[in-house]
């Protein structure tokens, strides 16, 4: 599971996507994805596997938290 996960369950958006918290939430999310593309997976399919579950998981996670706003 993601450990940003509970963060994005028990976001309260007051409405904008201005919202502080759920642009530090973006942000953290995005930035997430950046450090996966600079993943060296050395032509290792296990690697780019693991990789690509992992932004998948991201997408959901923001695609929740954009749900909220």
């Amino acid at each position: 599971g993601s450990t940003l996960f509970p963060y994005t369950t028990l976001f309260r958006s007051n409405g904008t996507t201005e919202d502080k918290e759920y642009l530090c939430l973006q942000e953290l999310l995005l930035r997430c994805i950046l450090s996966l593309d600079v993943v060296d997976s050395e032509g290792l399919d296990e690697v780019k596997i693991a990789r690509r579950s992992a932004v998948k998981e991201i997408q959901k996670i923001i695609n929740e938290l954009e749900s909220k706003v």
